[in-house]
């Protein structure tokens, strides 16, 4: 179906549509398409800053992974705010965040809406998991989760908009969902041998006396 401004509106969409046609002229309608459609392209360019976001984040948190030794110790002894990273952690929001951009590029801008709510909270939990080395590593503007993009709150369940064409960092969320290193475990903390100790207590003694 063509809206009043050359696109096209999905099929999800389309109905919602036509009952808004029947009751406002093309010149109110085209005006409303024009404001859900600028209202469309600020979201997926949150959409898609997030994502980019989420995934250096989330790189972050697998190059830790190859430094146990800077807090193996922390972890180990159950020190607060302390565990092991996982980069799965990020996979909930790129997936909601991925077809939340779907639903609005096909036109069902209300159900985007509602999606990105939905990727919006799962982001806030992963930045909450999230284990202080990782946080430490970031730049102060990655270290917590994003606020709501102000269009959000005026967007209702069954908006439409017309179609367009899906932003292309959209190739994040595919990446995100294709790294999942894991640790099962992080290496125990050394255990201290009475005889280590009166061995380190001796040659102690020893270079007292030969000063």
């Amino acid at each position: 179906m063509k809206s009043a401004t050359g696109g096209s509106v999905g099929d999800a969409g389309s109905r919602q549509l036509s009952r808004v046609a029947g009751k406002v002229g093309n010149q109110q309608l085209d005006g409303q398409l024009k404001q859900t459609s600028a209202t469309r392209d600020a979201l997926l360019a949150f959409i898609a800053q997030r994502l980019k976001t989420l995934h250096g984040v989330q790189l972050v948190e697998r190059s830790e992974m190859l430094d146990q030794r800077q807090w193996y110790k922390e972890v180990a002894r159950g020190q607060s705010g302390y565990h092991l990273p996982d980069t799965t952690r990020w996979h909930e929001s790129a997936e909601l965040y991925k077809r939340a951009a779907s639903s609005m590029c096909n036109g069902n801008l209300g159900r985007g809406a509602q999606l990105l709510e939905q990727a919006l909270e799962a982001e806030r939990a992963a930045y909450k998991s999230m284990p202080i080395q990782v946080k430490q590593e970031l730049d102060e503007k990655d270290k917590s989760a994003s606020s709501t993009p102000q269009e959000l709150p005026h967007v209702i369940s069954e908006t439409v908009c017309p179609t367009t064409g899906a932003p292309g960092e959209l190739k994040y969320a595919d990446r995100i969902l294709g790294i999942s290193d894991q640790l099962e475990d992080s290496p125990p903390l050394p255990i201290m041998r009475w005889w280590s100790e009166e061995i380190e207590e001796e040659e102690e003694e020893e270079a007292e006396d030969g000063a």
